[in-house]
């Protein structure tokens, strides 16, 4: 049940003032959090997030490299802020139309008509964006639209169009709509999510990153070629300003290198698409030896990945090479737990028993 928020990451120090003449008198991580604290309808993660985003942004005006950290061990997601306490003493109530003028109670602001707390709307919507994993492996597309659908509607009523939460509501429809090849609908989806993200957290974000991968590759689709490679391209310098020049990448994740290899392979199929296929091939490798090397092999990217790169063998005439990342990419969606009904393993299985 405990939450620790650390100043700095591994190996950093704590900047407590930004140079001698600084007039504030608390670090630039308590002048950053006490404000953080006081924000309503956030939830720890959402707290931490911010955090990090602006601890790293001002400790870098004075070429100081430092961003907070986290450990979680609370089961859920909790709230700070007035809201949270109202959320906690008050059970919700469904208004009838001539009592709304309670809203205009500050005690009683996070109580809307819908008989839901912003504490409890978060809660859900936090469900709903975590589940996403879930519906990609199950290749329920009704249900997955459908929580998508839900989300957007709990996010704009409760929080507004401009908050992070229809944002992550957006970037949720966007793979629901993808499955279900709306390809308009989800390139509308992800340019909301990115602009909403970009305000919040910078260009070079991961929660910025994920949604223009997925609009990259829509746009792909689409033969709208020219804006996808602009995307692709941003993407990747994003990544190369943390290498110091031979890809060894600086204070990466997993779900970072998840997200590189996703970059390559969707450049890999912009490429092909332009009739290069010796460069599609080459970045292709580089997306296929990045998401190897990650040592969750129950990640369902894995079997993305080598379907994605066998589709380029096979464009590119290379048959047999191709069968064998086919069978690569059934055997990843099996150990990431796809049923062999989904779309994506059916047609790994497929394509692996095709002879050349």
């Amino acid at each position: 049940g405990v939450f620790i928020l650390f100043a700095a990451g591994v190996g950093q120090t704590a900047l407590d003032r930004l140079s001698e003449g600084d007039p504030n008198p608390n670090s630039v991580f308590t002048r950053n959090l006490l404000p953080l604290l006081e924000t309503d309808g956030l939830s720890q993660v959402d707290l931490a997030k911010k955090l990090y985003s602006k601890v790293k942004t001002e400790a870098a005006t004075v070429g100081h490299e430092q961003h907070p950290s986290y450990y979680d061990q609370i089961e859920g997601y909790i709230t700070l802020g007035t809201d949270a306490v109202v959320a906690q003493r008050q059970q919700p109530m469904t208004l009838e139309p001539e009592q709304d003028v309670a809203l205009a109670d500050p005690k009683k602001k996070d109580l809307l008509a819908t008989g839901m707390s912003k504490a409890e709307a978060q809660n859900i919507l936090d469900t709903i964006t975590g589940s996403w994993q879930t519906y990609q492996k199950s290749g329920d597309v009704k249900a997955y639209v459908a929580q998508g659908e839900k989300a957007l509607q709990i996010s704009l009523s409760i929080f507004g169009e401009n908050s992070l939460q229809f944002a992550e509501a957006n970037n949720f429809m966007i793979g629901a709509l993808m499955m279900a090849n709306d390809q308009d609908g989800a390139i509308r989806a992800a340019r909301t999510a990115i602009v909403l993200f970009e305000e919040e957290f910078g260009s070079d974000h991961p929660r910025v990153l994920y949604p223009k991968s997925n609009l990259a590759s829509q746009l792909v689709s689409a033969k709208k070629y020219r804006e996808a490679d602009k995307l692709y391209k941003e993407a990747l310098a994003a990544y190369d300003k943390k290498s110091p020049g031979n890809n060894v990448y600086i204070g990466m994740s997993e779900d970072d290198f998840v997200l590189l290899a996703t970059f390559y392979g969707g450049q890999a199929r912009l490429l092909m698409e332009q009739g290069r296929p010796k460069e599609a091939l080459r970045v292709s490798d580089k997306s296929v030896n990045i998401i190897s090397a990650i040592s969750d092999k129950t990640l369902i990217d894995h079997g993305w990945m080598y379907a994605n790169h066998a589709a380029m063998l096979n464009r590119a005439g290379n048959c047999d090479e191709a069968l064998s990342f086919y069978k690569q990419a059934a055997k990843a969606f099996k150990a990431a737990k796809v049923p062999a009904t989904q779309s994506d393993h059916a047609d790994a299985i497929k394509q692996s028993a095709q002879k050349c």
